[in-house]
């Protein structure tokens, strides 16, 4: 597979539209305290804004957020991130996810061109100020989905398809421009870390990240 430099140089940022910057404040402005996963630099998909609730029920046409936080970094700084987001339904009803908006932490622009297809394509995103961590996660960015159907959503992260290290992982650029590889909250890229109206399909005991993960390994 062909490389790519690791997270090309990027400049500049077009301007956030104000409803997008007050959005964009209102997150950034909620607490964020214990973290669910114990392991240093991981990567998933929340709910809340404290990085612990993986499973949610939600009924249709009734939004609701999704976020991507790093758990536990062990840089001082994030100033790029690279993975790539799947949105797993069941054939038939992708229409039926609605992505209201996107919001990344502290603005900043995609390095690789415009990505419609996080699954396939992946996502490699520099921040205009780097990010530097204030408790034991830091948001990335943010989801407002809404379902029009009674249904299951599973989201999936992994590597982006053109990896800065080939070690199929997620990765991101911290202080002295070192790339850090993330482990997937789930414990492997292909299952889901996050679940939207699945949250029975996992047995009730097992249902810490450090019992999945232990499944998993």
């Amino acid at each position: 597979m062909a490389m790519r430099p690791a997270f090309p140089f990027f400049e500049g940022a077009d301007p956030m539209k104000p409803l997008i910057t007050i959005l964009l404040s209102l997150i950034l402005a909620l607490p964020a305290f214990a973290t669910v996963d114990p392991d240093p630099d991981q990567i998933g998909v929340y709910f809340d804004d404290n990085a612990d609730l993986h499973c949610l029920d939600v009924p249709p046409s009734t939004p609701f957020w999704a976020h991507v936080f790093i758990t536990r970094p062990t840089s001082p700084e994030v100033l790029a991130v690279e993975f790539s987001l799947c949105e797993v339904v069941e054939p038939g009803l992708e229409g039926m996810v609605f992505l209201l908006s996107t919001i990344w932490a502290g603005g900043g622009i995609i390095i690789t061109p415009v990505v419609t297809d996080w699954c396939n394509d992946g996502v490699s995103y520099g921040f205009p100020v780097s990010l530097v961590p204030q408790q034991e996660n830091l948001l990335l960015v943010s989801f407002q989905y809404m379902l029009l159907a009674p249904m299951t959503l599973e989201f999936k992260l992994g590597p982006h398809p053109l990896p800065s290290i080939a070690d199929g992982l997620p990765a991101y650029l911290g202080a002295g421009n070192e790339i850090i590889p993330l482990g997937v909250s789930s414990g492997d890229p292909d299952l889901p870390v996050a679940s939207v109206n699945g949250c029975n399909v996992i047995p009730v005991e097992s249902r810490s990240w450090g019992g999945i993960k232990a499944n998993f390994r």
